[in-house]
């Protein structure tokens, strides 16, 4: 029974993430157009705010990567290409209602070792992943809830691929204001790791690299 409504649940959250997906694209060429006031710029019309569920308040990040639209795909939708950019253990399963777990301390109790319970919510292959997100254990009242990711794969050239990244579900309150200030960050880490790894190779989860601090 549980199973079945888990099942449910995740599929009319990609329903409703599938709707999304035709009014972002025309918001990202509103955004790119804007000036950006910062991470998380306020959403100006009504409809857009709903779009945005309870506070219109949204991260997005932009990358360049030195890849194959394929390639840059592959990174994100299987555990062995998560593994060499995004985290030293992980479960990916490309399907709706698919894991999309990131263990960043895989050694840590059950539960506590990185996104676990997160899921794959609807992709288009080689174009459209979304996924749903949480937010690490030192935020507990966030981690209880769930965010939702959405990347965008445009390839630019055959071995150069242009990656957008929204981050959007966020509500109100204190906590949820630091979690929106961490993952401002934690997504340029994310992103900056992304290129290394198609520059330089795999990230050495013993000494991983940091953008902006290893050369």
């Amino acid at each position: 029974m549980i199973k079945t409504w888990l099942h449910a649940a995740v599929w009319i959250m990609g329903v409703s993430l599938a709707l999304m997906m035709i009014a972002l694209p025309a918001l990202e060429t509103k955004l790119d157009a804007q000036d950006k006031r910062g991470a998380h710029p306020e959403v100006s019309s009504a409809a857009e705010k709903k779009l945005f569920m309870t506070t219109g308040l949204m991260i997005r990040k932009v990358v360049v990567v030195q890849a194959s639209v394929d390639d840059a795909w592959q990174a994100w939708t299987t555990t062995e290409g998560v593994t060499t950019f995004f985290a030293p253990q992980a479960s990916v399963e490309l399907a709706v209602g698919g894991n999309f777990e990131m263990y960043f301390d895989p050694k840590g109790p059950e539960g506590q070792r990185g996104s676990e319970g997160c899921k794959i919510l609807s992709f288009v292959p080689g174009e459209m992943l979304s996924f749903t997100w949480n937010a690490p254990p030192h935020m507990p009242s966030v981690r209880q809830e769930r965010t939702w990711v959405v990347l965008y794969f445009q390839p630019l050239e055959e071995k150069k691929t242009r990656i957008s990244l929204i981050h959007l579900g966020w509500q109100v309150g204190e906590e949820w204001q630091k979690a929106l200030q961490y993952f401002d960050k934690a997504w340029e880490l994310v992103l900056g790791r992304l290129q290394y790894r198609f520059e330089k190779g795999p990230l050495d989860w013993k000494n991983p690299f940091t953008p902006g601090k290893d050369k």
